[in-house]
C-alpha cells in the first residue's frame, strides 16, 4: 500500500489538505530544505505507534536518545541555536516503507509516511521506520504531519483558560481568556503536545500554533521550553509549562510561565492556565 503525502499542519489540528494555492514552493522559497541535517534514520526503532517529538532542550534529547540510542550525543548549548524533530511511522508489517521529512516553501517541516509500490518485492520482516533530524531556531516554522499521526492525536478541548501579559516600559498588564484544542502524542517519558490556541477576549488577537514535546513522570510533564507564539507581547522570552493529566486522562490542566530574562529589558512576560477535557477517547 503507498500512502499518500498530503499532509496537514500539525499545529492548527486541521483535516488533512493538499499543497496551498498560488507560486509553487521553490519559488516561494529556494533554499527551503537547505537547513536540514539527518542525526538517525532507519527501519527498525522501539516505538510501535506513530509518534512525533519536537525536542528545543537537553533533557527532552535525552530522553529521545534512550528511544533511538544511535543519536550522536550533543552538547547542551547545541541547543541554544537548534532544535531537533522526530517522526515516527510505528509497525509495519513488511519492509519498503520510510519516514519523509522535508520543508515546504513557507518553512514549515513536512512528515509523510511512504510505502511499497503495489506488487513491489519487499522483505518479509516487521519494521517500524523513523527519521531524525536538526534544524536552527531561527529557521523553526513549524511542523505538519500526515493523517498516519493526525489520527494518533489525543484530542482535548480547552473548556477554561487564562492567561496575563505584564512589563514594558510602562509596567502595563493585559488579561484575556484561553480557547482553542491541545493534541497529545505520548511514547516512554516523552509527550508531545500540540497547541491551537487563541484568545477568547481582549483587544488583540492572540495566538499559539505550537508543537513541542515534554518528559513525563508519572502523569505530570514538564515543558522546558517553547514558543510563546503571540500569547505575550514583544520582545519576550520564550514559555516554559507544566502539564498533568488526570481522571484517566480525561482531563489536562497545564500551566504557562515565561522563562527568565537577564537580556530583553523593558520586555514582556506571561502566565496563564487552562484545563481541557479529552474528545476522542485516545489517552
Amino acid at each position: 500500500m503507498k500512502f499518500l503525502k498530503a499532509t496537514l499542519i500539525i499545529v492548527t489540528m486541521l483535516p488533512v489538505i493538499g499543497a496551498a494555492q498560488g507560486a509553487p514552493s521553490s519559488q516561494k522559497n529556494p533554499a527551503a530544505g537547505q537547513h536540514l541535517k539527518v542525526l538517525s534514520e532507519g527501519s527498525h526503532s522501539e516505538v510501535t505507534k506513530p509518534f512525533v517529538a519536537v525536542a528545543r532542550e537537553p533533557g527532552t534529547y535525552s530522553q529521545l536518545r534512550k528511544i533511538v540510542p544511535a543519536l550522536p550525543v550533543l552538547l547542551d548549548s547545541f541547543f541554544d541555536r537548534n532544535l531537533v524533530v522526530a517522526a515516527f511511522m510505528g509497525e509495519r508489517n513488511t519492509g519498503g516503507y520510510s519516514v519523509d521529512i522535508t520543508q515546504d516553501g513557507e518553512g514549515v517541516l513536512q512528515v509523510a509516511a511512504n510505502g511499497p509500490e503495489k506488487g513491489a518485492m519487499v522483505t518479509q520482516v516487521v519494521t517500524t521506520p523513523y527519521k531524525v533530524l536538526s534544524l536552527a531556531t531561527e529557521h523553526w516554522k513549524g511542523v505538519g504531519a500526515g493523517s498516519l499521526w493526525h489520527e494518533a492525536l489525543a484530542k482535548y478541548r480547552v473548556t477554561r483558560g487564562d492567561f496575563a501579559v505584564t512589563g514594558g516600559f510602562a509596567g502595563r498588564r493585559e488579561e484575556y481568556g484561553l480557547e482553542g484544542n491541545v493534541g497529545v502524542l505520548r511514547e516512554g517519558k516523552l509527550a508531545t503536545f500540540v497547541f491551537s490556541l487563541r484568545n477568547s477576549d481582549g483587544q488583540k488577537v492572540r495566538l499559539l500554533k505550537e508543537a513541542i514535546s515534554a518528559v513525563v513522570e508519572g502523569e505530570q510533564a514538564t515543558i522546558y521550553a517553547m514558543s510563546a507564539g503571540t500569547l505575550v507581547t514583544m520582545p519576550h522570552e520564550d514559555l516554559s509549562g507544566t502539564a498533568k493529566f488526570s481522571n484517566n486522562r480525561k482531563a489536562l490542566e497545564i500551566n504557562f510561565k515565561s522563562l527568565p530574562s537577564m537580556i530583553i529589558r523593558d520586555g514582556y512576560q506571561g502566565e496563564g492556565r487552562l484545563e481541557a477535557e479529552a474528545l476522542n477517547g485516545k489517552q
